[in-house]
Parts: structure tokens; sequence; C-alpha cells
């Protein structure tokens, strides 16, 4: 029989003989994990009325009949046990559930410890493994609001699960104090964890204020002490123990005792116990502290789940792909008996010498008697190793050799780094996010920025820059919004910060509008592509062939990104891309210059961050092009206006006003291109169709902005039109804008402005 594999802590995910079963049906996946919970047989009647209480009895039959149905087509006849009036999901050997794996391992751990939170080394391999099969809460995306029992299972189970995952987190940490100091970093990653589940939890707080004590980061023990003190305060309007609030003083005053090892690790010591040995690994050391510990925790535990042993970490150019990486091999080292070997690809221009370098780093040399991929695959058939590949996608093509690989040595794991995924089966793509961003707020608070991931890095690399670099109240909003000028990108943030040598953060905020020019001179140790963004950008650009460079440069004509529908439209009207656009979108995603954001109405969207988006203009502006994609662009949104026109106050109003709203963005740039600042306008060129095509925007959007409430915005748009059609513009552009003003004017309560404009408008009909 096939091996079915069930995974409900996190998004639920199945698998058949290793392969995804997709379920669409919301309420089949929640049946199916309430079976595999409550093993026993259960009446067809009660689970209708569990699944479906606002059906009648015989309707809400026929759905859990249904369920099952789609249940036995998706798995296959044989794993539910079905009678007319039960449903029932027995125990197989076959049948691997991750919420019955995570209960064995935590039981495994009780017989051998006398409390929840008791610290046992034996303990430390199935509590690895029970929190590593954790992806997230118990069914993460299921929402059934109208079966209201089946939420409130749900809710219960989940915390349940939370409930036992909180202790053995903690005596994780606990088992890791020993090696607090070491590169691994797994206490503070298992604390970490610990906190999330509970952020009112202030032992878990003053347990990380340790470990960051401990570590030599003293200033992130700082920051974690004052972040609990706001949550403290704002969500239960009270303040931190006396106990928190020594621990602070002794780290603020440097007196923070070293770490006590507990009484089971002395007997042990004592047994003459020898302590396991420090992974080994080959990986490059670091120079200055990683930011991103949240990306570095959700790679990790994707890498040391069970199922994955190939894990790529894609992203655009300057997202930290290689510096993540090797945070992510360094903390997982403890977990791979033979450690971890690094093979940089950088320098690497021929796919056919990616043996050689792996060979070279494993030490293992060409006999002339077999080929070196054998010898490869015997030097690893053996190894529980991690092979960590950097800077992959430039040698694509020897993607096949790593799954060659894999299927020889059974205990290999691969971690690889490129800007495009390997297309390999059994690969995991894990997008590496930029770096968090400070909430933008009418007032920044100086110790929210510091919870910035963003703001850390900068903070951190100006210091470096410049010795009496300090962080003010004055200085720390143009700092934060320097991050989101930069997208977040840890490349292009370290670059600004190394310029506070020269200028203060309000003056870099200034200069940024060219950031690509801005931003060079990076550290000299670093590879030559990664000194400046420029360099950075260029690397992924002239990995495409020339139809998708082609694409990548008319796609920055979107501002706020594209559907699919506007992509042909504009980008390839006419097929002269000599490439299906959808092929062409989906090289720009793998090669992640280019993001996918969520749908609307089921339909993809397509957007760039700004700092590429401002490489990709420039490309189009060297191809000649620009003039010929704004007037496309334009042409499009002005249908799109007309289409929606009618349809705004009738029954189709949200769903256009959604779309409208979602392609606003897109929209100001067409305003901007007609009547923006540094637009020169059809009075001063005497372009009269220019004028019309301006003030068909603007009236066509009077009544999407009245609806959406921005009027204020909107009645400056159309005061701008009104001067701009002064004197050469034609009567019928004219007396649109006026008309415009006077309705934007009425909308405001300026029932004399509304009039005068409209009785104007009517005199030059007229």
């Amino acid at each position: 029989m096939s091996r079915l594999a069930l995974f409900f802590l996190g998004v639920p995910h199945i698998e058949l003989d290793g392969m995804p079963v997709p379920i669409s049906h919301t309420k089949a996946i929640a049946l199916l994990a309430y079976l595999a919970i409550n093993r026993e047989d259960h009446d067809r009647e009660a689970l209708a009325a569990f699944l479906c209480p606002d059906f009648d009895a015989e309707s809400a039959r026929g759905e859990v009949r249904r369920m099952v149905w789609q249940l036995n087509k998706s798995l296959g006849k044989g794993w539910l046990a079905t009678t007319r009036e039960t449903v029932a999901l027995p125990r197989h050997p076959d049948l691997w559930v991750d919420v019955e794996q995570f209960h064995h391992l935590l039981a495994v751990c009780r017989r051998h410890s006398h409390s929840a939170v008791e610290v046992c080394p034996d303990c430390l391999n199935p509590l690895t493994e029970a929190v590593n099969l954790v992806r997230g809460d118990f069914l993460a995306t299921l929402r059934v609001p109208d079966s209201p029992d089946l939420e409130s299972w749900h809710t219960i189970e989940a915390q349940g699960l939370r409930d036992q995952l909180a202790p053995a987190l903690e005596r994780l940490v606990q088992l890791h104090l020993p090696q607090v100091e070491a590169a691994d970093g797994l206490a503070l990653t298992y604390a970490q964890r610990w906190l999330a589940l509970d952020h009112l939890n202030e032992a878990a707080h003053r347990q990380l204020m340790q470990l960051y004590g401990w570590s030599g980061q003293r200033a992130a023990a700082m920051r974690q002490y004052h972040a609990c003190v706001q949550t403290l305060s704002e969500e239960l309007g009270v303040s931190p123990s006396a106990q928190t609030t020594a621990l602070y003083e002794a780290i603020r005053g440097n007196r923070l005792p070293p770490p006590m090892e507990s009484p089971r690790h002395t007997e042990d010591r004592a047994s003459a116990q020898p302590r396991r040995p420090a992974a080994q690994h080959t990986l490059p050391a670091q120079p200055t502290p990683f930011i991103g510990r949240q990306r570095e925790v959700a790679a990790r535990e994707l890498l040391l789940r069970g199922d994955v042993r190939l894990l790529t970490l894609t992203g655009a150019g300057g997202t930290g792909k290689t510096r993540l990486g090797l945070e992510v091999a360094a903390g997982s080292a403890a977990h791979f008996a033979h450690g971890v070997v690094y093979v940089p690809l950088a320098d690497l221009h021929d796919p056919a010498l990616v043996p050689h370098a792996i060979a070279r780093q494993l030490h293992v040399r060409a006999d002339g008697t077999q080929p070196l991929l054998e010898l490869l695959k015997s030097a690893l058939q053996t190894k529980h190793l991690l092979l960590v590949l950097d800077n992959f996608e430039h040698v694509a093509p020897a993607a096949p050799i790593i799954a060659d690989l894999l299927a020889s040595a059974p205990q290999l794991k691969v971690l690889v780094t490129s800007r495009a995924p390997l297309n390999l089966r059994d690969e995991h793509e894990y997008l590496v996010p930029p770096l968090a961003l400070p909430e933008r707020t009418a007032v920044w608070s100086l110790a929210g920025l510091h919870q910035s991931e963003a703001f850390q890095l900068f903070i951190g690399r100006a210091a470096a820059a410049r010795t009496d670099f300090v962080v003010t109240e004055a200085n720390a909003p143009a700092i934060a919004e320097i991050c989101h000028r930069l997208d977040g990108l840890p490349l292009a943030i370290e670059l600004a910060a190394a310029r506070v040598k020269l200028l203060p953060p309000e003056t870099l905020l200034a200069r940024l509008s060219n950031r690509l020019g801005l931003l060079t001179g990076g550290a000299r140790d670093l590879p030559a592509r990664q000194r400046a963004l420029r360099a950075t950008i260029d690397w992924s650009y002239n990995l495409l062939r020339e139809e998708e460079q082609a694409l990548f440069a008319r796609l920055a004509v979107f501002v706020g990104g594209a559907s699919l529908e506007a992509a042909e439209a504009v980008c390839n009207p006419h097929g002269d891309l000599d490439r299906d656009i959808l092929d062409g979108l989906q090289s720009l995603l793998d090669q992640s210059l280019l993001q996918q954001m969520a749908r609307l109405a089921g339909q993809p969207r397509f957007t760039m961050l700004e700092t590429i988006r401002e490489y990709a203009l420039e490309q189009l502006v060297a191809r000649g092009e620009a003039a010929l994609l704004e007037q496309r662009h334009t042409a499009y949104y002005l249908a799109l206006l007309a289409e929606a026109d009618p349809h705004l106050w009738d029954a189709q109003q949200a769903a256009w006003l959604e779309r409208l709203e979602v392609e606003y963005d897109n929209l100001r740039a067409v305003l901007a291109r007609k009547w923006g600042e540094g637009a020169a306008g059809a009075a001063e060129t005497g372009h009269a169709r220019d004028a019309e095509m301006g003030v068909e925007v603007v009236r066509a959007l009077c009544t999407f902005w009245y609806l959406r409430g921005y009027i204020s915005e909107g009645r400056a748009w159309v005061e701008r039109a009104q001067l701009r059609t002064e004197g050469r513009a034609q009567p019928r552009a004219r007396a649109t804008a006026l008309y415009g003003t006077g309705v934007m004017a009425l909308f405001q309560g300026e029932l004399m402005t509304a009039r005068a404009r409209h009785e104007q408008s009517i005199a030059i009909w007229r």
C-alpha cells in the first residue's frame, strides 16, 4: 500500500508517496484532520451536524457524503473505513500523522523526566524532532465561520498543542545553555519561538534577555526588556516583575552572572559521560552580527524537517541569501553527524565544474578509474551531512548533478542559495523576504523603531562606519524612511549606512531619489558584484535572455504592479517579444526580479521592489521604448476607466471600486504624466489631445474619489487640471475640468464654489 503523510501542524499539507495531494474543499480537509485526531468511529448524523449546522438534515448528510467521496478520490480507497452509519480513519502502519508523532515524541521524554520543564540530556533528540514538526498553528489556514462547533474544536486543539509546545521549547533552551556562546545559537532560536507562542509570557522575555546578555548582545537584551515593558503595559496595564527589573539592571551594569548548568548536566559530567563534540563545518567566518533572526528561524525549521532534503533560498539581488544561508547552516550544524560543507560557486562559469568544486571541499580526489561524480556519490553515500551550495544561479544547468547526489546519499541534505530555483522534483523553495520594516505612523517611537530588523541593520552598520554615530529622536524618522525607500534590502541598507561617514541621515534621505548611483562603495572584502547596488542587479539582469530583458524593462512602466491582462496589453500587444508573456513572467519570478502578489478575483498580480523598478526604468529608457510604453500604459488605463464608469453606481459597484483601488497607483501615474509637478501640461505644450486625455482621467475618477473618501486628493488633481487647461486647451477639456472642480467642491460642502464652477462650465459649452 502507498504511504500517506498528513501534515496538520501549520498549513495543511497531504502527501501520498512523497507527492502532494491537492484537496480543494476546506471542510473535507477539516473532516480528515478531525478523523485523524479522533480515531474512533463517528456517526454520520453527528458529523453532519458538526460540519454543516446551517443545512437541513438531508442536505448536511449529502455534504458529508461528498466530503467522504472527495477524500476517497484524492487519497485512494482503503484509508477511510466507512459504513452507512459511520466514518473513521483507522490506524495503519503506512499512515503517518504529524500530530500523532508530535505527541509520541513528547511522551518519550515524559517517560524519563519528572516534570514538564526538567532538563534531561536524553530528551534532546526527541524534543528537537518534535518542535521541528511544528511549522505553525494547528490547521493554520482553516476558517469555517459557518460551523461554530468545528471552529471551537479547531481553537481548542490549536491552543492545546501550543500549550504542549511551550514547555518543550523551554526545555530545549535549557538543554542548549552549555553551548549558549557557540555559533549555532539554538538556545536563542528556541527562546524566540517560545516567546512567539505567548508574547505576554514574562519568563520567556527574561530568558531572551539572559541569552542575549550571555552571547554578548547587550543592546538586544536592552531592547528585549523595553519590548517586555511596552507589551505588559499596553495589553495588561502592569509593570514587569522585580525579577525582570533586577535582570535588566544586571545586564545594564554588565553584572550578568554566567549561565549555571542544571543538576542533570553536572551529574552527567561527573559520571564521565562524554560531551558531544562541536559540529564541524567549513563555513566562512562572518565579520558582522547577523540581523534577521525571524528569517533564520523560519528557514532553519524548514531545513530540519524530516521531509525536506533540498532547500533553496531564493530572492532578488541584495536580499541577503548568502548570509542567511550561512546562518542557517551554522545553526543547523549540530544536527548533522558529519557536519556542514560549504561550496562557493560565485566564481564558476562552467556548470560542468560544479562536481570539481564540491570534490575540492570534500577532499575527494579523482583517481582516473571512475568518473568524478561516481566518486562523489561513493564519498557521500554514508554521510549524514549538510552540503551548502552558494550562488547557484549562473551554473543552473548543473541541477541534475544535485539530484543524483541526493538520490545516492539518503542522509545528505543540500542547502542552496540562488536567484532562481533549481526546478528539481524534491526541491523546497524559501523565498527570502526583505528585512522587517518599521511601521509607518504619524509619530515615530524610538523604542518601536528598534524592533525593526531593517532599522537595526542600518544603525549597526552606521555605527561601524562612524564611531560617533548616535540614533536620536531627531534622525530616527529619516533612518526609518530610508529603510522603507530601500525596500528593506539588506545590501542597499548596508551601502546607505556606509554613507553616514559623509552625509547625516536627513541629507542621505533627500538624495535617495537616485539610489542606484548613490549606493556604491561597499566593503572591499565583498565580491565586486556586492559593492554597488547597481552591480548586484546587473548580475541578475545579465542572466536573462534578450526577450526577458525586454519584458523586464517594459514592466517598469507599471507602478504598484500589473495584472496579467495589463502586462499583455501594454508590454506585448503585437507579440514582438517572440515569447509567450506568461513564460516570460514565470522566468522573471524565478530570477527574483519580479514578485507575485495576492490575487484579486482569482487573477495573479505582478510587482517589483522599487529599487529594482528604478533599474528597470533605466533599461527602458536605454532601449528607447519609454515614450511608447507610457502611451500604451495611458491608453490601457483610460480604457479601464471607461469600462468602469457605467458600473460605479450599479450592482457591480463594489467589484469595480476594488479593482480601481488595486490599480490606483497606476492611475496616479497616468495623472502625474499629464498633470504632475514635472509635467509640462497641455497649456504649455499645446497638445490638445493630451489635455483631453488628462481631463478624462480626472473626470472618470471623480466618482471613485468620492466613494473611497479621497476627496482632498481628488480636488487637488481636478484643480491642477483646471489650471493647466487655461489658455490653449480645447473648450471641451476646459469645461470638463471646471465641472470636475465643481463636483469635488460640492463633495466638500462648498456650495458657492461648486455653483460658480458649474456655471463657468455651462458657459463654455454654450
